[in-house]
């Protein structure tokens, strides 16, 4: 088992997390080439044996001089998060901390470029463009923040107490909701 973290809930109690498992992994070439690659990465797995997050960059840098340096470091992540914050809402005077499981992929690119006028002065671009998207499933709301037992933390939501509605584009939590037979 891994060590245990809290996370604050917005504003409200701490949750308890389970532990997590990772490593990271860098290779290079010799940077005093003109040319010169490099490939790092981590991966992380939780005790929840749900969420994961992987992540690879690879990348290359031109030295086109002794005074200009350009390289860009290509990047690509998965996040799978089984307790992502979504809100909090009110109801019955007490509010509910609402989490769900995103599945989120990310795709960038790291562009830098150096110039050194002097010894003492330099010029940097830095930009970093990225696209990232994620998809939301199994709704839960925190029932017992700091209980033993990871599925005693949360209530997920079962098919008959959740409906989304395309058109507000949002999700509608019904507790009082019937099973229907």
């Amino acid at each position: 088992m891994g060590f245990l973290d809290t996370r604050v809930l917005r504003g409200g109690p701490s949750l308890k997390l389970e532990g997590n498992w990772s490593h990271a992994y860098t290779f290079y070439s010799n940077r005093r080439k003109i040319l010169s690659f490099d490939f790092n990465g981590r991966n992380i797995w939780f005790d929840d044996g749900v969420s994961k997050f992987f992540e690879i960059n690879p990348g290359i840098s031109f030295r086109v001089s002794n005074a200009l340096n350009l390289s860009a470091k290509f990047s690509y992540a998965f996040n799978r998060d089984n307790l992502q914050y979504v809100e909090t809402k009110e109801l019955y005077s007490e509010d509910r901390y609402i989490l769900g499981r995103i599945d989120q992929k990310t795709i960038g690119i790291t562009f830098r470029l150096n110039y050194s006028l002097t010894p003492d002065l330099s010029i940097q671009y830095y930009g970093q463009p990225f696209v990232s998207a994620g998809k939301y499933s199994d709704f839960k709301k925190i029932t017992s923040p700091r209980a033993k037992h990871y599925a005693d933390r949360f209530h997920t939501f079962l098919e008959h107490e959740i409906v989304y509605d395309p058109a507000e584009k949002k999700y509608l939590f019904d507790e009082d909701a019937r099973p229907k037979y």
